[in-house]
């Protein structure tokens, strides 16, 4: 590697440390109150969300990630991860065969491989092996930011252009490297809606070894808003792409994949995570002169068209595929083990009754009356659902998702939605059910995505998002 790659080494804290700063994370929609109802089937989450057992592919492992606070100027730094792979952190030499701190091997092979630098030993590589490498880093210690940031350094290898070519999703942001003649190419994932996504050329390419592999490291950087799905990325420390549009649904609980392939071995190394600007980070710990002989000039790298390259539909997504995405359920999906409703007109209460089986179905019905004001119009209601879910640690509550929609047809289509949300902001969700729907039948639903109600959710929050702001 031209240059050699200094390593940055942050203080090693201990994750439970009471320094490290909680960022709360802000609520990321507003809804607006639209919600009603005669007959509420209120679906039972057992009936929707699905426990499957995990079979894990390859070796489960990984190594030490530091997660770090400190006072500097009697000021607690931001939360952050971090980790180089080296000795010194506790990384040994070999394939990667058990798990620790957060980085597990879910399908094929990961190794921690000596290299000759000038300012590194070790690096992470991902295969080459069948299936691909597939690697999850844990994000537990800025789960709650609402904006966060990936950086790391990596030569990967670059996929055929009529290939998944996939490296690293964080939180739906998707970067992949592709074959573009005799030279790779940086391309991201962009959401076009929940079904299909399309491949974009970032414009930026690089040169390649025998292997297919990136003749220098690139730096890659990612900044994500939690709050909108929207990312954008930089390399080498220039930004190259904003206002992307992240997977629906993956922000909330922020997994992080690292993925190989399987001719050729990607390298990966000074990985961090933060819900600072890495730049901030670097000035805030002092360490801007180690750090910034790490920038990457473009020697290898030219510029060019930013085009979409193709469609690809998002069921072929690497993170939506049966093994990943069981195993993105597994560590980061919230268990939800019961929810119950209250709807109030007026001065009445109306509560949810027992679990019945209807058609094979399991669902409580909510029945009640309209109310109406001293004129003879008819009131709102206000409707509070409160869900029991299990909270372990890293869980995120806005992976658990509820929806109001109009009963088209039993027992489970359902017309327009009337409102939607999730429960980042805690266990207990309330709505208000506008007259123009307190007097027609809906339904509700509390689940854990993915499910069955996925679409509709993400495109009642899309067109919300869309509507001028008052």
């Amino acid at each position: 590697m031209k240059g050699g790659k200094p390593r940055t080494r942050f203080p090693p804290n201990d994750p439970s440390d009471a320094r490290l700063r909680e960022i709360p994370l802000h609520s990321a929609f507003t809804f607006a109150p639209v919600n009603v109802m005669i007959l509420e089937p209120c679906w039972s989450m057992r009936a929707y969300v699905r426990a499957s057992l995990f079979a894990a592919h390859g070796r489960l492992v990984a190594g030490v990630l530091w997660f770090c606070c400190a006072s500097v100027a009697s000021a607690a730094l931001p939360a952050y991860l971090f980790t180089d792979f080296e000795a010194a952190a506790g990384w040994k030499i070999g394939a990667l065969a058990a798990p620790r701190a957060g980085v597990q091997v879910v399908q094929g092979a990961a190794a921690i491989a000596a290299i000759e630098e000038k300012d590194s030993a070790q690096v992470l590589e991902l295969g080459p092996s069948t299936p691909f490498p597939a690697v999850f880093v844990a994000t537990t210690a800025v789960a709650k930011a609402p904006v966060v940031f990936s950086e790391l350094l990596v030569q990967p290898v670059a996929g055929a252009a009529d290939q998944e070519a996939e490296f690293l999703d964080f939180g739906g942001a998707v970067v992949g490297f592709f074959r573009q003649g005799t030279r790779g190419e940086v391309r991201v994932l962009f959401a076009r809606s929940a079904e299909e996504s399309v491949w974009i050329s970032t414009g930026q390419t690089f040169a390649v070894d025998e292997r297919g592999r990136a003749a220098e490291w690139l730096r890659l950087a990612i900044r994500l808003d939690r709050r909108t799905e929207r990312w954008s990325l930089r390399l080498n420390g220039t930004e190259v792409l904003n206002g992307l549009r992240a997977l629906p649904g993956q922000a909330a609980g922020l997994p992080l994949w690292l993925y190989g392939q399987e001719a050729a071995a990607t390298r990966v190394d000074d990985l961090l995570v933060t819900t600072v600007e890495p730049d901030d980070l670097e000035r805030m710990i002092e360490w801007q002169q180690r750090r910034s002989a790490r920038s990457r000039t473009a020697e290898g790298a030219t510029n060019g068209a930013k085009l979409v390259t193709r469609a690809l539909p998002s069921r072929a997504v690497r993170s939506l595929q049966p093994a990943i995405r069981e195993a993105t359920d597994r560590l980061v999906k919230p268990t939800l083990r019961a929810w119950n409703l209250e709807l109030r007109i007026g001065d009445a209460t109306f509560k949810s009754g027992p679990e019945v089986e209807m058609q094979g179905q399991k669902t409580s019905l909510l029945i009640y009356s309209p109310k109406f004001d001293d004129e003879g119009r008819p009131l709102p209601g206000a409707l509070t659902i409160t869900a029991d879910a299990e909270l372990r640690p890293g869980v995120d509550l806005s992976r658990l998702r509820w929806m109001v929609a109009e009963l088209k047809k039993w027992p489970d289509e359902p017309g327009d939605v009337v409102t939607a949300g999730d429960f980042r902001t805690g266990l207990v969700q309330t709505a208000t059910i506008p007259v123009e729907w307190i007097r027609k039948a809906t339904s509700v639903w509390v689940w854990v995505p993915p499910g069955d109600r996925d679409v509709a959710w993400w495109r009642f929050r899309m067109n919300q998002q869309r509507k001028p702001t008052p």
